[in-house]
């Protein structure tokens, strides 16, 4: 989609820069945020994992809108790619929250209990595999599908036995009709 700048009005530009400048601030909130909980849950020396665990949430929400604007050319991928936008944007929410109240704790002196810190870590975990299978699906998806399909790439063919007017049997497979009864 090409814009040409004559064809906008100001109004319209306004509302483009708008609409960037709260998604920035929205990144930027949210991502401090999930970076904070991320950084509050590993060691100083592995710190990197703040940000690999910031690309897991708010990075794969940014990530999963390119790749469904721009990359996702069959319709698995586009189902893939919009139900990650839903489960990253679940999951920087979740950990941006657990970021809050981890900095709540911290000015209070408490500590989080053993509970709060296994629901946090489960999230982690889920997010991380959830990712594992949509790229894997993203991957090699159609191929998936296509194994499961049928053996011998031949239509299927459907009948329907009448015995009694009252009761019918649909058959959808030819094996399916070698049946004693």
């Amino acid at each position: 989609m090409k814009i040409s700048l004559k064809s906008i009005s100001g109004g319209e530009i306004l509302a483009y820069a708008a609409k960037i400048v709260v998604s920035l601030f929205v990144v930027f909130f949210l991502g401090i945020q999930s970076i904070n909980f991320f950084q509050f849950t590993f060691p100083a020396d592995q710190q990197i994992y703040a940000i690999l665990g910031f690309g897991l949430t708010g990075g794969g929400l940014i990530a999963y809108i390119l790749i469904l604007k721009y990359g996702a050319k069959s319709r698995l991928d586009k189902v893939i790619s919009v139900l990650m936008l839903g489960i990253c944007g679940i999951g920087e929410l979740a950990t941006a929250g657990f970021g809050m109240q981890v900095e709540v704790f911290i000015k209070e002196g408490r500590s989080l209990t053993n509970s709060d810190l296994n629901v946090m870590i489960w999230m982690v975990r889920s997010l991380g595999l959830v990712h594992g299978l949509a790229l894997i699906a993203m991957t090699v998806g159609e191929e998936i599908i296509e194994a499961f399909g049928n053996d011998q790439n031949q239509t299927i063919e459907t009948k329907t036995i009448h015995e009694n007017p009252s009761f019918s049997l649909e058959v959808k497979n030819k094996k399916d009709m070698d049946f004693q009864g």
